[in-house]
């Protein structure tokens, strides 16, 4: 009988121990034998210090019947394995949480903790020009927060938007902080308002000029089209080609200047062959007076 006494003596007192002295007293137990086993064996894992496997035991417990008693257990889970911002999102849960609320010492005790663990992360409020911009942090985009928290490290923060440079910076956070994270990013060249401009059309060289020649960037113009090119882009024939008749107009000027001043040397120098010398005229006049003839 002293026997059986003493060993339900030891059982009350287990039993008091997980309902009470451990961290995770419940009020009230729910009546799934399932759910009870997973938090008893949770419990168990958590005060052998192997703080993942009892995260995981709280999970499936969480799963089976949600309340802040089970927040309450990953939370403190997750911050003994230093997991701090997993660990402010499940005890900020677990004080809002009215299912199975957080009473008394049992919710003192969860806002010291949670204090705790605001001190080893940063808290960092984007502002962010222009304000359409989006944040990656260590490569998975954020969405639109109004505020980040990033834990103890070092951290590559990145700002993009369509139409600007983005940005990066390497951000250290040493764990308390609270401040605002500036990040103006500057437009494309050339864009306007962060659209970018369009590109100027390129015209190709056609195939029967023969031309090795670069493309060209041709753009509209409103004036005349160049002398000696129609308005759609194509050569005009050789009989409307002004450059061709004025050509051959100058020729034919030249032909006629040069072919006059041949004729004109021509005729001077066969006047002067025909034209009898002076001496010889007045020779023959005195050979002729004298009765000699030649």
């Amino acid at each position: 009988m002293n026997g059986k006494l003493l060993r339900l003596a030891c059982a009350l007192c287990c039993a008091a121990y997980l309902m009470c002295g451990s961290p995770f007293a419940r009020a009230e137990a729910p009546d799934a034998p399932e759910y009870r086993a997973l938090v008893t064996e949770a419990l168990a894992e958590f005060d052998s210090g192997h703080f993942a496997e009892a995260r995981a035991l709280f999970l499936h417990a969480h799963a089976l019947n949600p309340s802040a008693r089970t927040l309450r257990g990953l939370g403190l889970s997750s911050f003994e394995l230093r997991e701090y911002r997993a660990s402010i999102e499940y005890l900020e849960q677990a004080l809002a949480s009215q299912v199975n609320p957080l009473q008394g010492e049992l919710r003192t005790g969860t806002e010291q903790i949670l204090r705790r663990a605001y001190g080893f992360v940063g808290r960092f409020t984007p502002r962010l020009e222009p304000t359409h911009a989006r944040l990656r942090v260590d490569g998975v985009p954020l969405g639109s927060l109004p505020s980040v928290l990033l834990e103890i490290g070092m951290h590559v923060v990145t700002a993009e938007a369509q139409g600007y440079l983005s940005e990066t910076r390497n951000l250290q956070v040493m764990g308390g902080e609270d401040t605002v994270l500036m990040m103006s990013l500057p437009a494309v060249p050339g864009a306007m308002g962060g659209v970018p401009a369009p590109l100027p059309a390129v015209s190709l060289p056609s195939a029967n000029e023969g031309e090795a020649s670069p493309l060209a960037l041709s753009t509209a113009s409103s004036g005349p089209p160049p002398q000696g090119q129609a308005d759609d882009g194509t050569r005009p024939p050789l009989y409307k080609n002004a450059w061709l008749w004025s050509g051959v107009a100058v020729a034919v000027v030249a032909a006629v200047v040069v072919g006059s001043v041949v004729a004109a040397n021509n005729n001077r120098d066969t006047a002067k062959v025909a034209e009898p010398t002076s001496s010889g005229n007045s020779t023959n006049v005195v050979l002729s007076g004298l009765g000699v003839s030649l």
